[in-house]
């Protein structure tokens, strides 16, 4: 009998134990927006958007277009310096900078009923699938 178990139970070791693991969470199936951060109230009539594609992040933040190198792995993220540009609008000057902050500081994300969720250090983004204009 110890003769069929024990290749038995290494070959569930394997299955259960042997392969890494892959994510189901795709970041690049969408294209996303942000609902809202852990830092504060986000202003209603705001757009701030996120494309991941290709070893890239791109998007609009605010005023501006912005871009940054983004290594996704299984459920982790890590954004390079992100680059913008240099649309003027004083009144959310600060969001869009604190917003670009929060994006270098991405280390894991995972996707929960089709919310997309950022760790960004102490601050969490929450995106939703951006929808067709």
């Amino acid at each position: 009998m110890n003769h069929f178990l024990t290749p038995l139970i290494l070959l569930v070791s394997l299955l259960c134990f042997g392969c890494p693991s892959q994510s189901t969470d795709d970041i690049t199936a969408s294209n996303w927006q942000l609902k809202k951060w852990s830092a504060g109230q986000l202003p209603d009539d705001l757009t701030i958007t996120a494309i991941f594609a290709d070893g890239r992040l791109s998007g609009r933040a605010v005023c501006n277009q912005y871009f940054a190198d983004a290594k996704v792995e299984n459920n982790t993220v890590q954004i390079q310096t992100v680059g913008a540009t240099k649309m003027r609008c004083p009144e959310h000057n600060d969001l869009e900078r604190n917003y670009f902050e929060y994006l270098r500081q991405a280390s894991s994300f995972k996707i929960d009923k089709e919310q997309l969720i950022v760790n960004c250090g102490e601050v969490t983004l929450f995106f939703v699938p951006q929808k067709e204009d």
